[in-house]
């Protein structure tokens, strides 16, 4: 009687094809695990989930289309170029360590290639299970983004009762980052939430979930659909705002991209009025909040407002704070040895402040220290090439909209934070783009079947 309830409410509230919350919540559970890792213990649980995967895996060996998935998903051409990528690191990294650099950074070295094989390698692993466990279950990729969109509304009620209850965030953050969470200005501004990460790619993880939300529409329910949106932006705005971009596009993407050229473009010339004949009004309203007693509510409103005056509103360079949504603040100048500029170091440099006396956490800038330009180059073409090409392969909106969000934030995210590694956001994206690959895959191989039926 109790499942016939939960299924009753599982259609009432959702807008799914196979999936069904009863039967799939191990999955939601491990989707959350897997995107977020939250740091309930004094390891770190990306190993321990990692050799949990590896187990089941081995176990569920005869599965018969784990293979294809990876090869219809093209998962293993990304892993076949992250191959790549660990040779060329080795190379240009024993060549800058033998003749060039001298100072002793073995720890960023070796940090580096954990980011490209070992962190990367777990991060498809998981992603490749979550897909074979969707295929079993023949899930479409709106029932994929069901599951997503119900991993972020978990961490979003532990946003909340962190926020609301102290002695609950600092569990929260008992076995997390502790040179990061035990700085003033993060314990007073942010860190409402229950993940190894709660910074940038956190909010961008979190801004593509609430996006794709929106693209899919998998939440038929109205009310629960303006709750689950209004969960997942408070988790964004107490966190990181970066996310609030990332949404903000998304929800752009969602008004302009259309079937029709026509339709979008009297949307975006009625957008354009709206928003030059509101955005004073609302940035006052945020330079109001801005004054706020509470030390987070301050933050998010005085970020929005930044933000807002760079898309039009009045006052200067310094009064629009863009270095905040910028990363003028954080830049340094890429190598100056010929060698190091056109093929890398070999490692990042978002941890050399001892020893090189500078760092920085903008992407762009780490690849090119870490890849040089000609290896920045390729990876970029690549990354574009991989996350885009969905677009061109079908008319499904769901699918473009997902192609040209996951495409864009990944270029805006990179001048705040690296993204060759294990993070919420990256997870996400390379989950919903392979996800995407492997149903538009099957597509066609449903139509190639239908045709050749046809001749017989």
């Amino acid at each position: 009687m109790k499942d016939l309830v939960i299924d009753k409410i599982t259609k009432r509230l959702l807008n799914v094809d196979n999936f069904n919350i009863r039967r799939d919540k191990g999955l939601v559970i491990y989707t959350f695990l897997a995107i977020f890792q939250p740091p309930f213990l004094p390891v770190a649980f990306i190993y321990i989930l990692g050799l949990f995967t590896i187990l089941w895996i081995l176990i569920h060996k005869n599965i018969p289309s784990k293979w294809r998935i990876m090869h219809m998903s093209r998962m293993y051409n990304m892993i076949s170029f992250f191959g790549c990528l660990v040779i060329y690191v080795l190379f240009t990294g024993l060549i800058d360590w033998m003749l060039i650099e001298s100072k002793n950074i073995t720890s960023t070295r070796i940090s580096t290639f954990n980011q490209i094989t070992l962190l990367t390698g777990l991060e498809f692993l998981f992603i490749w299970t979550i897909l074979i466990k969707s295929e079993a279950k023949k899930y479409s990729l709106r029932d994929i983004i069901a599951v997503l969109a119900l991993a972020g509304l978990i961490q979003g009620a532990c946003a909340i009762m962190a926020f609301l209850i102290p002695t609950i965030r600092s569990y929260f953050l008992m076995f997390g980052d502790q040179e990061l969470f035990s700085k003033e200005y993060f314990l007073l501004l942010r860190g409402y939430g229950f993940s190894i990460n709660l910074l940038d790619t956190f909010g961008y993880g979190m801004g593509l979930i609430g996006s794709y939300l929106i693209f899919s529409k998998c939440i038929k329910n109205k009310i629960f659909y303006f709750v689950a949106l209004c969960i997942i932006l408070f988790t964004i705005l107490v966190n990181a705002r970066t996310g609030i971009v990332i949404l903000g596009l998304g929800i752009l993407i969602n008004i302009i991209l259309t079937s029709s050229l026509r339709k979008s473009f009297r949307r975006i010339i009625l957008l354009s009025i709206i928003l030059s004949l509101t955005i004073s009004q609302i940035n006052q309203v945020l330079d109001s909040l801005s004054k706020s007693q509470n030390n987070t509510v301050a933050w998010v409103a005085s970020g929005m407002s930044q933000m807002t005056n760079l898309l039009g509103a009045s006052g200067n360079a310094d009064q629009m704070g863009i270095d905040e949504v910028s990363f003028i603040d954080n830049f340094i100048e890429p190598p100056k040895i010929l060698f190091q500029y056109l093929f890398g170091t070999g490692h990042h440099v978002y941890d050399t402040k001892k020893s090189l006396g500078f760092r920085t956490d903008i992407g762009y800038l780490n690849m090119i220290w870490e890849f040089g330009i000609i290896g920045t180059s390729i990876v970029l073409i690549a990354m574009v090439s991989f996350l885009f090409y969905p677009f061109f392969k079908t008319k499904d909106l769901i699918i473009r909209k997902i192609a040209l969000l996951n495409t864009i934030s990944y270029g805006i995210v990179l001048m705040k934070a690296i993204l060759i590694g294990f993070n919420p956001g990256v997870f996400v994206n390379y989950l919903t783009t392979f996800a995407v690959y492997y149903i538009i895959s099957k597509q066609h191989s449903k139509k190639e079947s239908f045709k050749t039926l046809q001749y017989v």
